[in-house]
């Protein structure tokens, strides 16, 4: 909570510790070690004010340190009732002389008040000891997150459907993406649009240009960047499809669905435009904050009184009854209400003592109570006090005055953070750590920012709400701002990106310039490549290595290249080698495969393509055995291509109706195609693509091909897999070939799997990591296996694994918190331990 000191005088000059919660003027980039102090100047009792004073244009403070020495302070943006900002003293203890200066259109200092008859007056306060560090501001949509840097810099991840992010794509971001402006101080989300404040009182949208007039544009186009509502703001909220706002004079205003009178406006039609929300209020009273559901809103004037409307469901307005309101509405006759956070059939409230009060339904124990609705604000944690809270759909956190981090509600997905999927009707602790600052929650999960800006995420990640580039729901809070989110390894080189998906880290061999240094120098300990080929809002999001050469694919479809090109594998029209990154073309891709001496992709308007050097075998699927191609080349006409991987000779793409063809060499039934078993002792090459098994439709979410054998995993983590099996790596304990799809793994839900030349791995939707396979260099995790186990085996016992790779006889696998293990051959260092040899355990690998 804020603390308030008052002085006396024609102005009130007040100075706030900030330690948690949200401060009324957006906070400056603080370092570590300082002490965060909101100033605001206003009006006193019997004394002209500053902010309705028609000469005052301008209003600074000084901060002097208790030698007269100036530590801080500048100029005071303007609100509704005070001029206000927050400054950061470079000290963390001491008396500190606030001194205010009010300005007139030229320049002039106005005199007034009862101030020694000047409003440059002094007053002097004490500063307690305190170590600092900024939270940034946080909030979650529907199934995304948006966080704020002290700069006011905006970083989005997760469900990008119709644009909401405003990066001009609408494909989701696994990994946070930067906005590409900064100066915001509070973003939100609803389910198809975004909203951002800036500092200047700007307010910004972007996403679906609906009928319903979500955006508040007047017109129905979608805006995939972010385009200016007109007007000057102070706060703004979100609904599913309906937005709320306070102006900088105070009054309220809202537009968008208006199916439940969520407006406010009396009545249930939709308004496309902020429409001005007439309520009648106290002399002095203006609003301050809002706050949104699905199909309801609040809003909080600066005199501390609630008004509701809108859907009133369970009773979640708190207002006494369960009768839809259609105008704002006062929540009883309390003058102390702090802010808001709303659910889907839930509100939940602090009071500025710091108790926190619930309404509406409390049948999955969102409220803290075993079932039951109260239509009216109920006193929650009775006898603790809180700093912040945040509702999801159906369960709510709770920060603690002591920084203890608290939820209750269903946990279906994990977004409780406790490890479980218990339901808990009464609030359990999140962790043991007392240094949680912010929090937000979506439908199904939760995010969290610690007092030092880590980040951290737990619950749903269908969509890719955790950042971190993987899908599989979280248990357990992880840090999505550090770590490892992805590994890509071909056995000859390994890379990792970061969870921002900005750096990019690799090693092992250089001899053709695939890292893209500039040079041709092995490395045998991770070194950042790609350095500078990322702008504003842009990531890395794939990386497909072979032999020869190694794509890099940017979030806006560009493509990179380095490596050996005399084969024509670059697919720029030449065969000209480079040793630095370069540009594949203009086009804009969906996915890439890179072979050794051939290359593959599926462009973003879902056309498929290949290129390079062409054999007898057909692995280029263009028809033909002799023509070699050095720029990409398109396979058939079909423009409903998802996805595409390369083995050894051949190919493998699916397309969005379900579909898998294969083409290329046929040897160990890599093509997947032969519906007469056993597979002939000649099997046919295909020079075009072939579907495997007519008139199945798949549905796969994923496939992938890997020396001879070939896989699929559908989007229930069904996996079914054909050819090369000779070493068990189906785990059917048999050395067979499988000429046709066949599931494996059948009972189980896989998340991610990868096969190696000779040896599986696979993480299960419970976080267990397996292999199969051979293990003669102890690629398959544990000493145990022997040479080769042809049935799946557990490595370890850990239960938090999200990803692996397998490459020709090594292995890397990445848990939930970011750390990369390794395990198998390390001759070339590829596994970067300390010496060469064979690793047969998972080892952490350490990344500089």
């Amino acid at each position: 909570m804020r603390k308030t000191i008052l002085m006396a005088g024609a102005l009130v000059l007040a100075a706030f510790v900030v330690s948690c919660g949200t401060p009324l003027i957006p906070a400056a980039d603080l370092s570590p070690a300082s002490a965060a102090v909101e100033v605001v100047v206003g009006q006193a009792d019997g004394a002209r004010s500053v902010v309705s004073d028609p000469l005052v244009t301008a209003v600074s403070v000084e901060i002097l340190s208790a030698t007269g020495a100036q530590v801080g302070g500048g100029a005071l943006t303007k609100g509704p009732t005070y001029w206000g900002a927050i400054f950061d003293i470079p000290e963390t203890g001491g008396t500190y002389t606030f001194v205010a200066h009010a300005y007139d259109t030229s320049g002039q200092l106005l005199w007034f008040g009862t101030f020694d008859q000047l409003i440059s007056g002094s007053a002097t306060v004490t500063v307690p000891v305190v170590a600092f560090t900024p939270s940034p501001g946080l909030d979650a949509g529907t199934y995304h997150s948006m966080l704020l840097d002290g700069n006011g810099r905006a970083t989005l991840w997760g469900d990008n459907s119709s644009y909401k992010f405003g990066i001009g794509v609408n494909t989701d971001q696994k990994v946070p993406v930067l906005s590409g402006t900064d100066g915001y101080v509070k973003m939100v989300g609803g389910s198809q649009h975004t909203l951002g404040l800036k500092a200047d009182g700007s307010l910004w949208v972007s996403g679906w240009g609906s009928s319903y007039g979500t955006l508040g544009l007047g017109a129905t186009t979608t805006a995939q960047v972010p385009t200016r509502i007109a007007g000057t703001w102070i706060d703004v909220a979100a609904g599913d499809l309906h937005s709320l706002a306070v102006a900088s004079d105070g009054t309220l205003w809202a537009w968008g669905w208006n199916s439940s009178y969520q407006i406010g406006d009396g009545t249930m039609t939709n308004r496309t435009v902020p429409t001005f929300i007439d309520v009648t209020l106290q002399a002095g009273e203006v609003f301050e904050r809002v706050a949104a559901g699905r199909d309801f809103s609040f809003a909080l004037t600066n005199q501390g009184r609630l008004y509701a409307w809108g859907s009133n469901s369970y009773g979640k307005l708190g207002v006494g009854d369960y009768s839809t309101h259609y105008v704002p509405t006062l929540v009883g006759a309390d003058t102390d209400w702090e802010s808001v956070s709303c659910g889907y059939s839930h509100a939940l409230a602090i009071k500025t003592s710091g108790a926190v009060y619930g309404a509406g339904s409390s049948s999955d124990g969102q409220l803290g109570f075993a079932s039951g609705s109260y239509n009216a604000f109920t006193l929650l944690l009775s006898g603790d006090t809180v700093s912040a809270l945040a509702a999801g759909d159906y369960h709510s956190l709770f920060i603690k005055t002591d920084g203890s981090l608290w939820a209750t509600g269903t946990n279906d997905y994990g977004q409780l953070g406790d490890g479980t999927l218990v339901k808990r009707t009464a609030p359990i602790r999140v962790g043991s750590g007392t240094n949680w600052s912010r929090i937000a929650a979506g439908d199904d999960f939760s995010v969290a920012v610690e007092s030092g800006g880590t980040t951290w995420f737990w619950g749903n990640n269908d969509r890719y709400q955790s950042g971190l580039g993987y899908n599989t729901d979280v248990l357990s809070p992880v840090n999505i701002a550090s770590g490892v989110a992805k590994v890509f390894s071909s056995g000859l080189r390994t890379w990792v990106l970061d969870a921002a998906g900005t750096t990019l880290r690799a090693w092992g061999s250089n001899s053709s310039g695939q890292l893209g240094l500039g040079d041709s120098v092995n490395r045998v300990v991770p070194v950042v490549t790609a350095a500078g080929l990322l702008g504003a809002g842009e990531s890395w999001i794939q990386v497909s290595d072979s032999g020869s050469h190694a794509f890099l694919l940017r979030n806006d479809g560009a493509l990179y290249v380095a490596g050996n090109n005399s084969a024509g594998t670059f697919g720029d029209g030449s065969t000209t080698s480079s040793s630095t990154f370069i540009r594949v073309g203009t086009d804009t891709w969906l996915d890439i495969a890179a072979g050794y001496s051939h290359s593959a992709g599926v462009k973003s308007d879902g056309t498929l393509w290949v290129w390079g050097t062409a054999d007898a075998t057909g692995k280029l699927g263009n028809g033909t055995s002799s023509e070699t191609v050095s720029a990409p080349a398109q396979i058939g006409t079909a423009t409903n291509w998802v996805g595409v991987d390369i083995g050894e000779n051949y190919g493998v793409a699916f397309n969005s109706v379900g579909e898998i063809w294969t083409w290329g060499e046929a040897s160990y039934c890599r093509l997947g195609n032969d519906d007469d078993p056993p597979y002939p002792e000649e099997p046919v090459d295909q020079f075009s693509p072939v579907r495997i098994h007519d008139g199945v439709a798949w549905q796969p979410a994923s496939v992938g091909a890997d020396f001879a054998s070939g896989w699929a995993r559908t989007a229930a983590g069904e996996m079914y897999g054909w050819g090369y099996g000779y070493y068990g790596q189906f785990g059917f304990n048999n050395w067979t070939n499988q000429p046709v799809p066949i599931r494996f793994l059948s009972g189980s839900t896989v998340s991610r799997f990868s096969f190696g030349y000779y040896h599986s791995l696979t993480v299960l939707s419970d976080g267990t990591l397996w292999s199969a396979g051979n293990n003669r260099d102890g690629e398959s995790g544990d000493p145990a296996f022997g040479y080769e186990h042809r049935t799946f085996g557990r490595i370890g016992t850990g239960t938090n694994w999200v990803d692996t790779v397998a490459g020709n006889s090594l292995s890397f696998a990445l848990d939930a918190s970011g750390e990369l293990w390794a395990f198998g051959t390390n001759l070339s260092f590829y596994l970067t331990t300390a010496a060469p040899g064979h690793v047969l355990v998972p080892t952490v690998v350490t990344l500089p």
